[in-house]
């Protein structure tokens, strides 16, 4: 599978699983766990159009893969949910946060090797006229990310950013204050966010995937070499190359983890219990998916 669009796909669901669902607007933990295969099946078929024999393989590999995942991986999540529960009953600080976030972000690429061979595989086996479909699902997506992130007006944009904190914010807290809402907005005008860097940051991502591809093409690579060259591909998405771009990630990392973290030092102790159940129920979740048998 393209690491491109198991990454994207693949964090959206499994951020249902740690604490990240709390930032993500992630729910329906059960549901959508289970329905992961299905779910990351339908959408990359529409990246690729899968072949009849592709589809298979991509629906065998992501079956193993649940499997996988759930008898290995849901006992971690489970107690890092638990772990968090005692967290938000302090003040924490942003590299209490980042450690935390950190954890999740090295799982979440673990968990993406883990498929290593089957991205592979399918790699391997794309014609070209799969890979001009990705290139314009590319396309698509970048636009509809401009329009939210770009072509607006700086009110309109940092509307969309305080709607995004504020969602993440009525999750995990419930009902807000008035003050706390100027805050989200404080934080967002003091964002170090920079959305062309993030933009080419993107392009970037998504040229190392399209590169790799056409270049298997050309070159035909053994089955070993081309793991090599797709596990190096997948950490692009983790760490870019360009050092600039890198910079600017790391300082908006560290800018949201010491946000989050003084956003949370201004929330009532009712704000607070109301989190810790809310983690609960997300760990209740992972708990019961740890013990179905499928």
């Amino acid at each position: 599978m393209l690491p491109s669009i198991i990454t994207k796909r693949l964090i959206r669901g499994i951020c249902l699983l740690g604490v990240a669902v709390v930032l993500s607007g992630c729910s329906l933990i059960q549901t959508t766990y289970n329905q992961l295969p299905r779910l990351v099946h339908f959408w990359l078929d529409r990246q690729v159009d899968l072949s009849s024999a592709q589809s298979d393989r991509v629906s065998v590999a992501l079956e193993k893969w649940l499997v996988w995942h759930r008898q290995n991986e849901l006992p971690k999540v489970a107690e890092e949910l638990a772990s968090w529960q005692s967290l938000v009953l302090k003040p924490v600080s942003g590299d209490e946060v980042c450690a935390r976030f950190d954890v999740i972000e090295q799982w979440v690429f673990e968990w993406i090797h883990h498929l290593n061979a089957d991205l592979t595989r399918l790699g391997l086996d794309l014609a070209p006229t799969q890979i001009a479909h990705l290139r314009k699902a590319y396309a698509k997506s970048n636009a509809n990310w401009r329009e939210s992130w770009m072509d607006g007006s700086p009110e309109d944009l940092l509307k969309h950013r305080v709607k995004r904190s504020r969602e993440w914010a009525d999750r995990l807290y419930g009902k807000l204050s008035t003050e706390q809402g100027r805050q989200l907005t404080q934080l967002a005008k003091d964002s170090v966010f920079d959305a062309p860097t993030s933009f080419e940051r993107r392009k970037l991502r998504q040229g190392r995937v399209l590169g790799t591809l056409a270049s298997w093409r050309d070159q035909a690579p053994s089955f070993e070499q081309a793991q090599l060259q797709m596990k190096e591909t997948v950490n692009v998405w983790r760490q870019v190359p360009d050092p600039v771009m890198h910079a600017q990630q790391e300082r908006l990392t560290r800018y949201n983890c010491q946000a989050i973290a003084d956003f949370h030092q201004q929330t009532s102790p009712a704000q607070r219990a109301y989190a810790v159940k809310v983690l609960q129920g997300y760990e209740a979740d992972v708990r019961a998916l740890m013990a179905e048998k499928k």
